[in-house]
């Protein structure tokens, strides 16, 4: 359940013919449109992207994962430290992350009693404030995060390198309705 969701979860994936970043706002709207009309109550759009961050020890790439609040329901996120995303982050005027311990020890800070920020890089930076940690699924993970899709859309610049992306649509249905 923690990689591939809950049972009856589905994945919905749709690829443009024209240009991504047009294609992003109508798939947007067709994802909400679905989830409206089936009366889904959980959905995420999901998509992996690199972001540049700025460490103590310089900028560094980080692999994130862009979601949506229902996501941690929907793969039983459990932050080892803070709390995960909730509809009120949305809102924020600065991005929030959910952060693995790698990203926590690269940034220097051993717990979030001190409100740690991270500048995130790109075109135009922007300080993000870390609410949650999660634990490394194995030893070595490299440092990753969690970030939510409306921050992505609004502050967040992917490293050009990787292109960008089209999300998946994630939904937990009832058996029944799948």
């Amino acid at each position: 359940e923690r990689s591939g969701g809950r049972e009856t979860t589905l994945s919905v994936q749709a690829y443009p013919r024209g240009p991504t970043a047009l294609a992003t706002a109508n798939y947007d709207a067709e994802f909400a449109r679905v989830v409206d009309r089936y009366g889904v109550e959980y959905a995420s759009r999901e998509m992996y992207n690199q972001f540049t961050f700025r460490f103590p020890m310089g900028a560094l790439p980080v692999q994130a994962q862009v979601i949506d609040v229902d996501y941690g329901v929907m793969r039983r996120v459990a932050p080892v430290m803070g709390t995960w995303f909730d509809e009120a982050d949305a809102d924020r005027f600065a991005p929030a992350l959910v952060v693995n311990e790698t990203f926590l020890t690269q940034l220097g800070v051993s717990d979030l009693s001190g409100h740690p920020t991270v500048m995130l890089g790109g075109t135009t930076p922007v300080r993000a404030t870390i609410i949650g940690v999660v634990a490394n699924q194995w030893p070595e993970e490299q440092a990753s995060t969690f970030l939510l899709y409306d921050h992505f859309t609004r502050w967040a610049s992917p490293d050009p390198m990787y292109g960008s992306s089209i999300p998946t649509l994630s939904l937990w249905v009832p058996p029944e309705m799948a």
